[in-house]
């Protein structure tokens, strides 16, 4: 894979609960699944119920949401979203790689 990533952070009202280099973001909105690479035009989405997922280069990590919104930008996914229920036992980790 090429030099190309995106920046994303997750953020609830209580934390920043991810931060991390991805390669590509799968989103859960309003309208349906919506999958984010790098170079993406600039968006602003509604997001339902179910999972983010985001692409590492060894794992796949998924955070269950529940709403919100997110801020697409060429190199960056800026998500503000109340967690889901299942959250609480498992949550990503920070990757700063690169």
């Amino acid at each position: 894979m090429n030099n190309q990533y995106l920046e994303l952070k997750v953020i609830t009202p209580q934390k920043l609960i991810a931060e991390s280099r991805v390669d590509l973001v799968y989103l859960p909105t309003v309208d349906g699944i919506v999958g984010i690479l790098p170079g993406h035009v600039n968006l602003v989405v509604a997001l339902g119920e179910g999972e983010i997922v985001w692409l590492l280069p060894e794992r796949e990590e998924k955070l269950p949401i529940r709403g919100g919104w997110a801020e697409i930008k060429a190199k960056r996914v800026i998500v503000f979203t109340q967690l889901g229920e299942t959250t609480q036992a498992s949550q990503p980790q920070n990757n700063e790689s690169g």
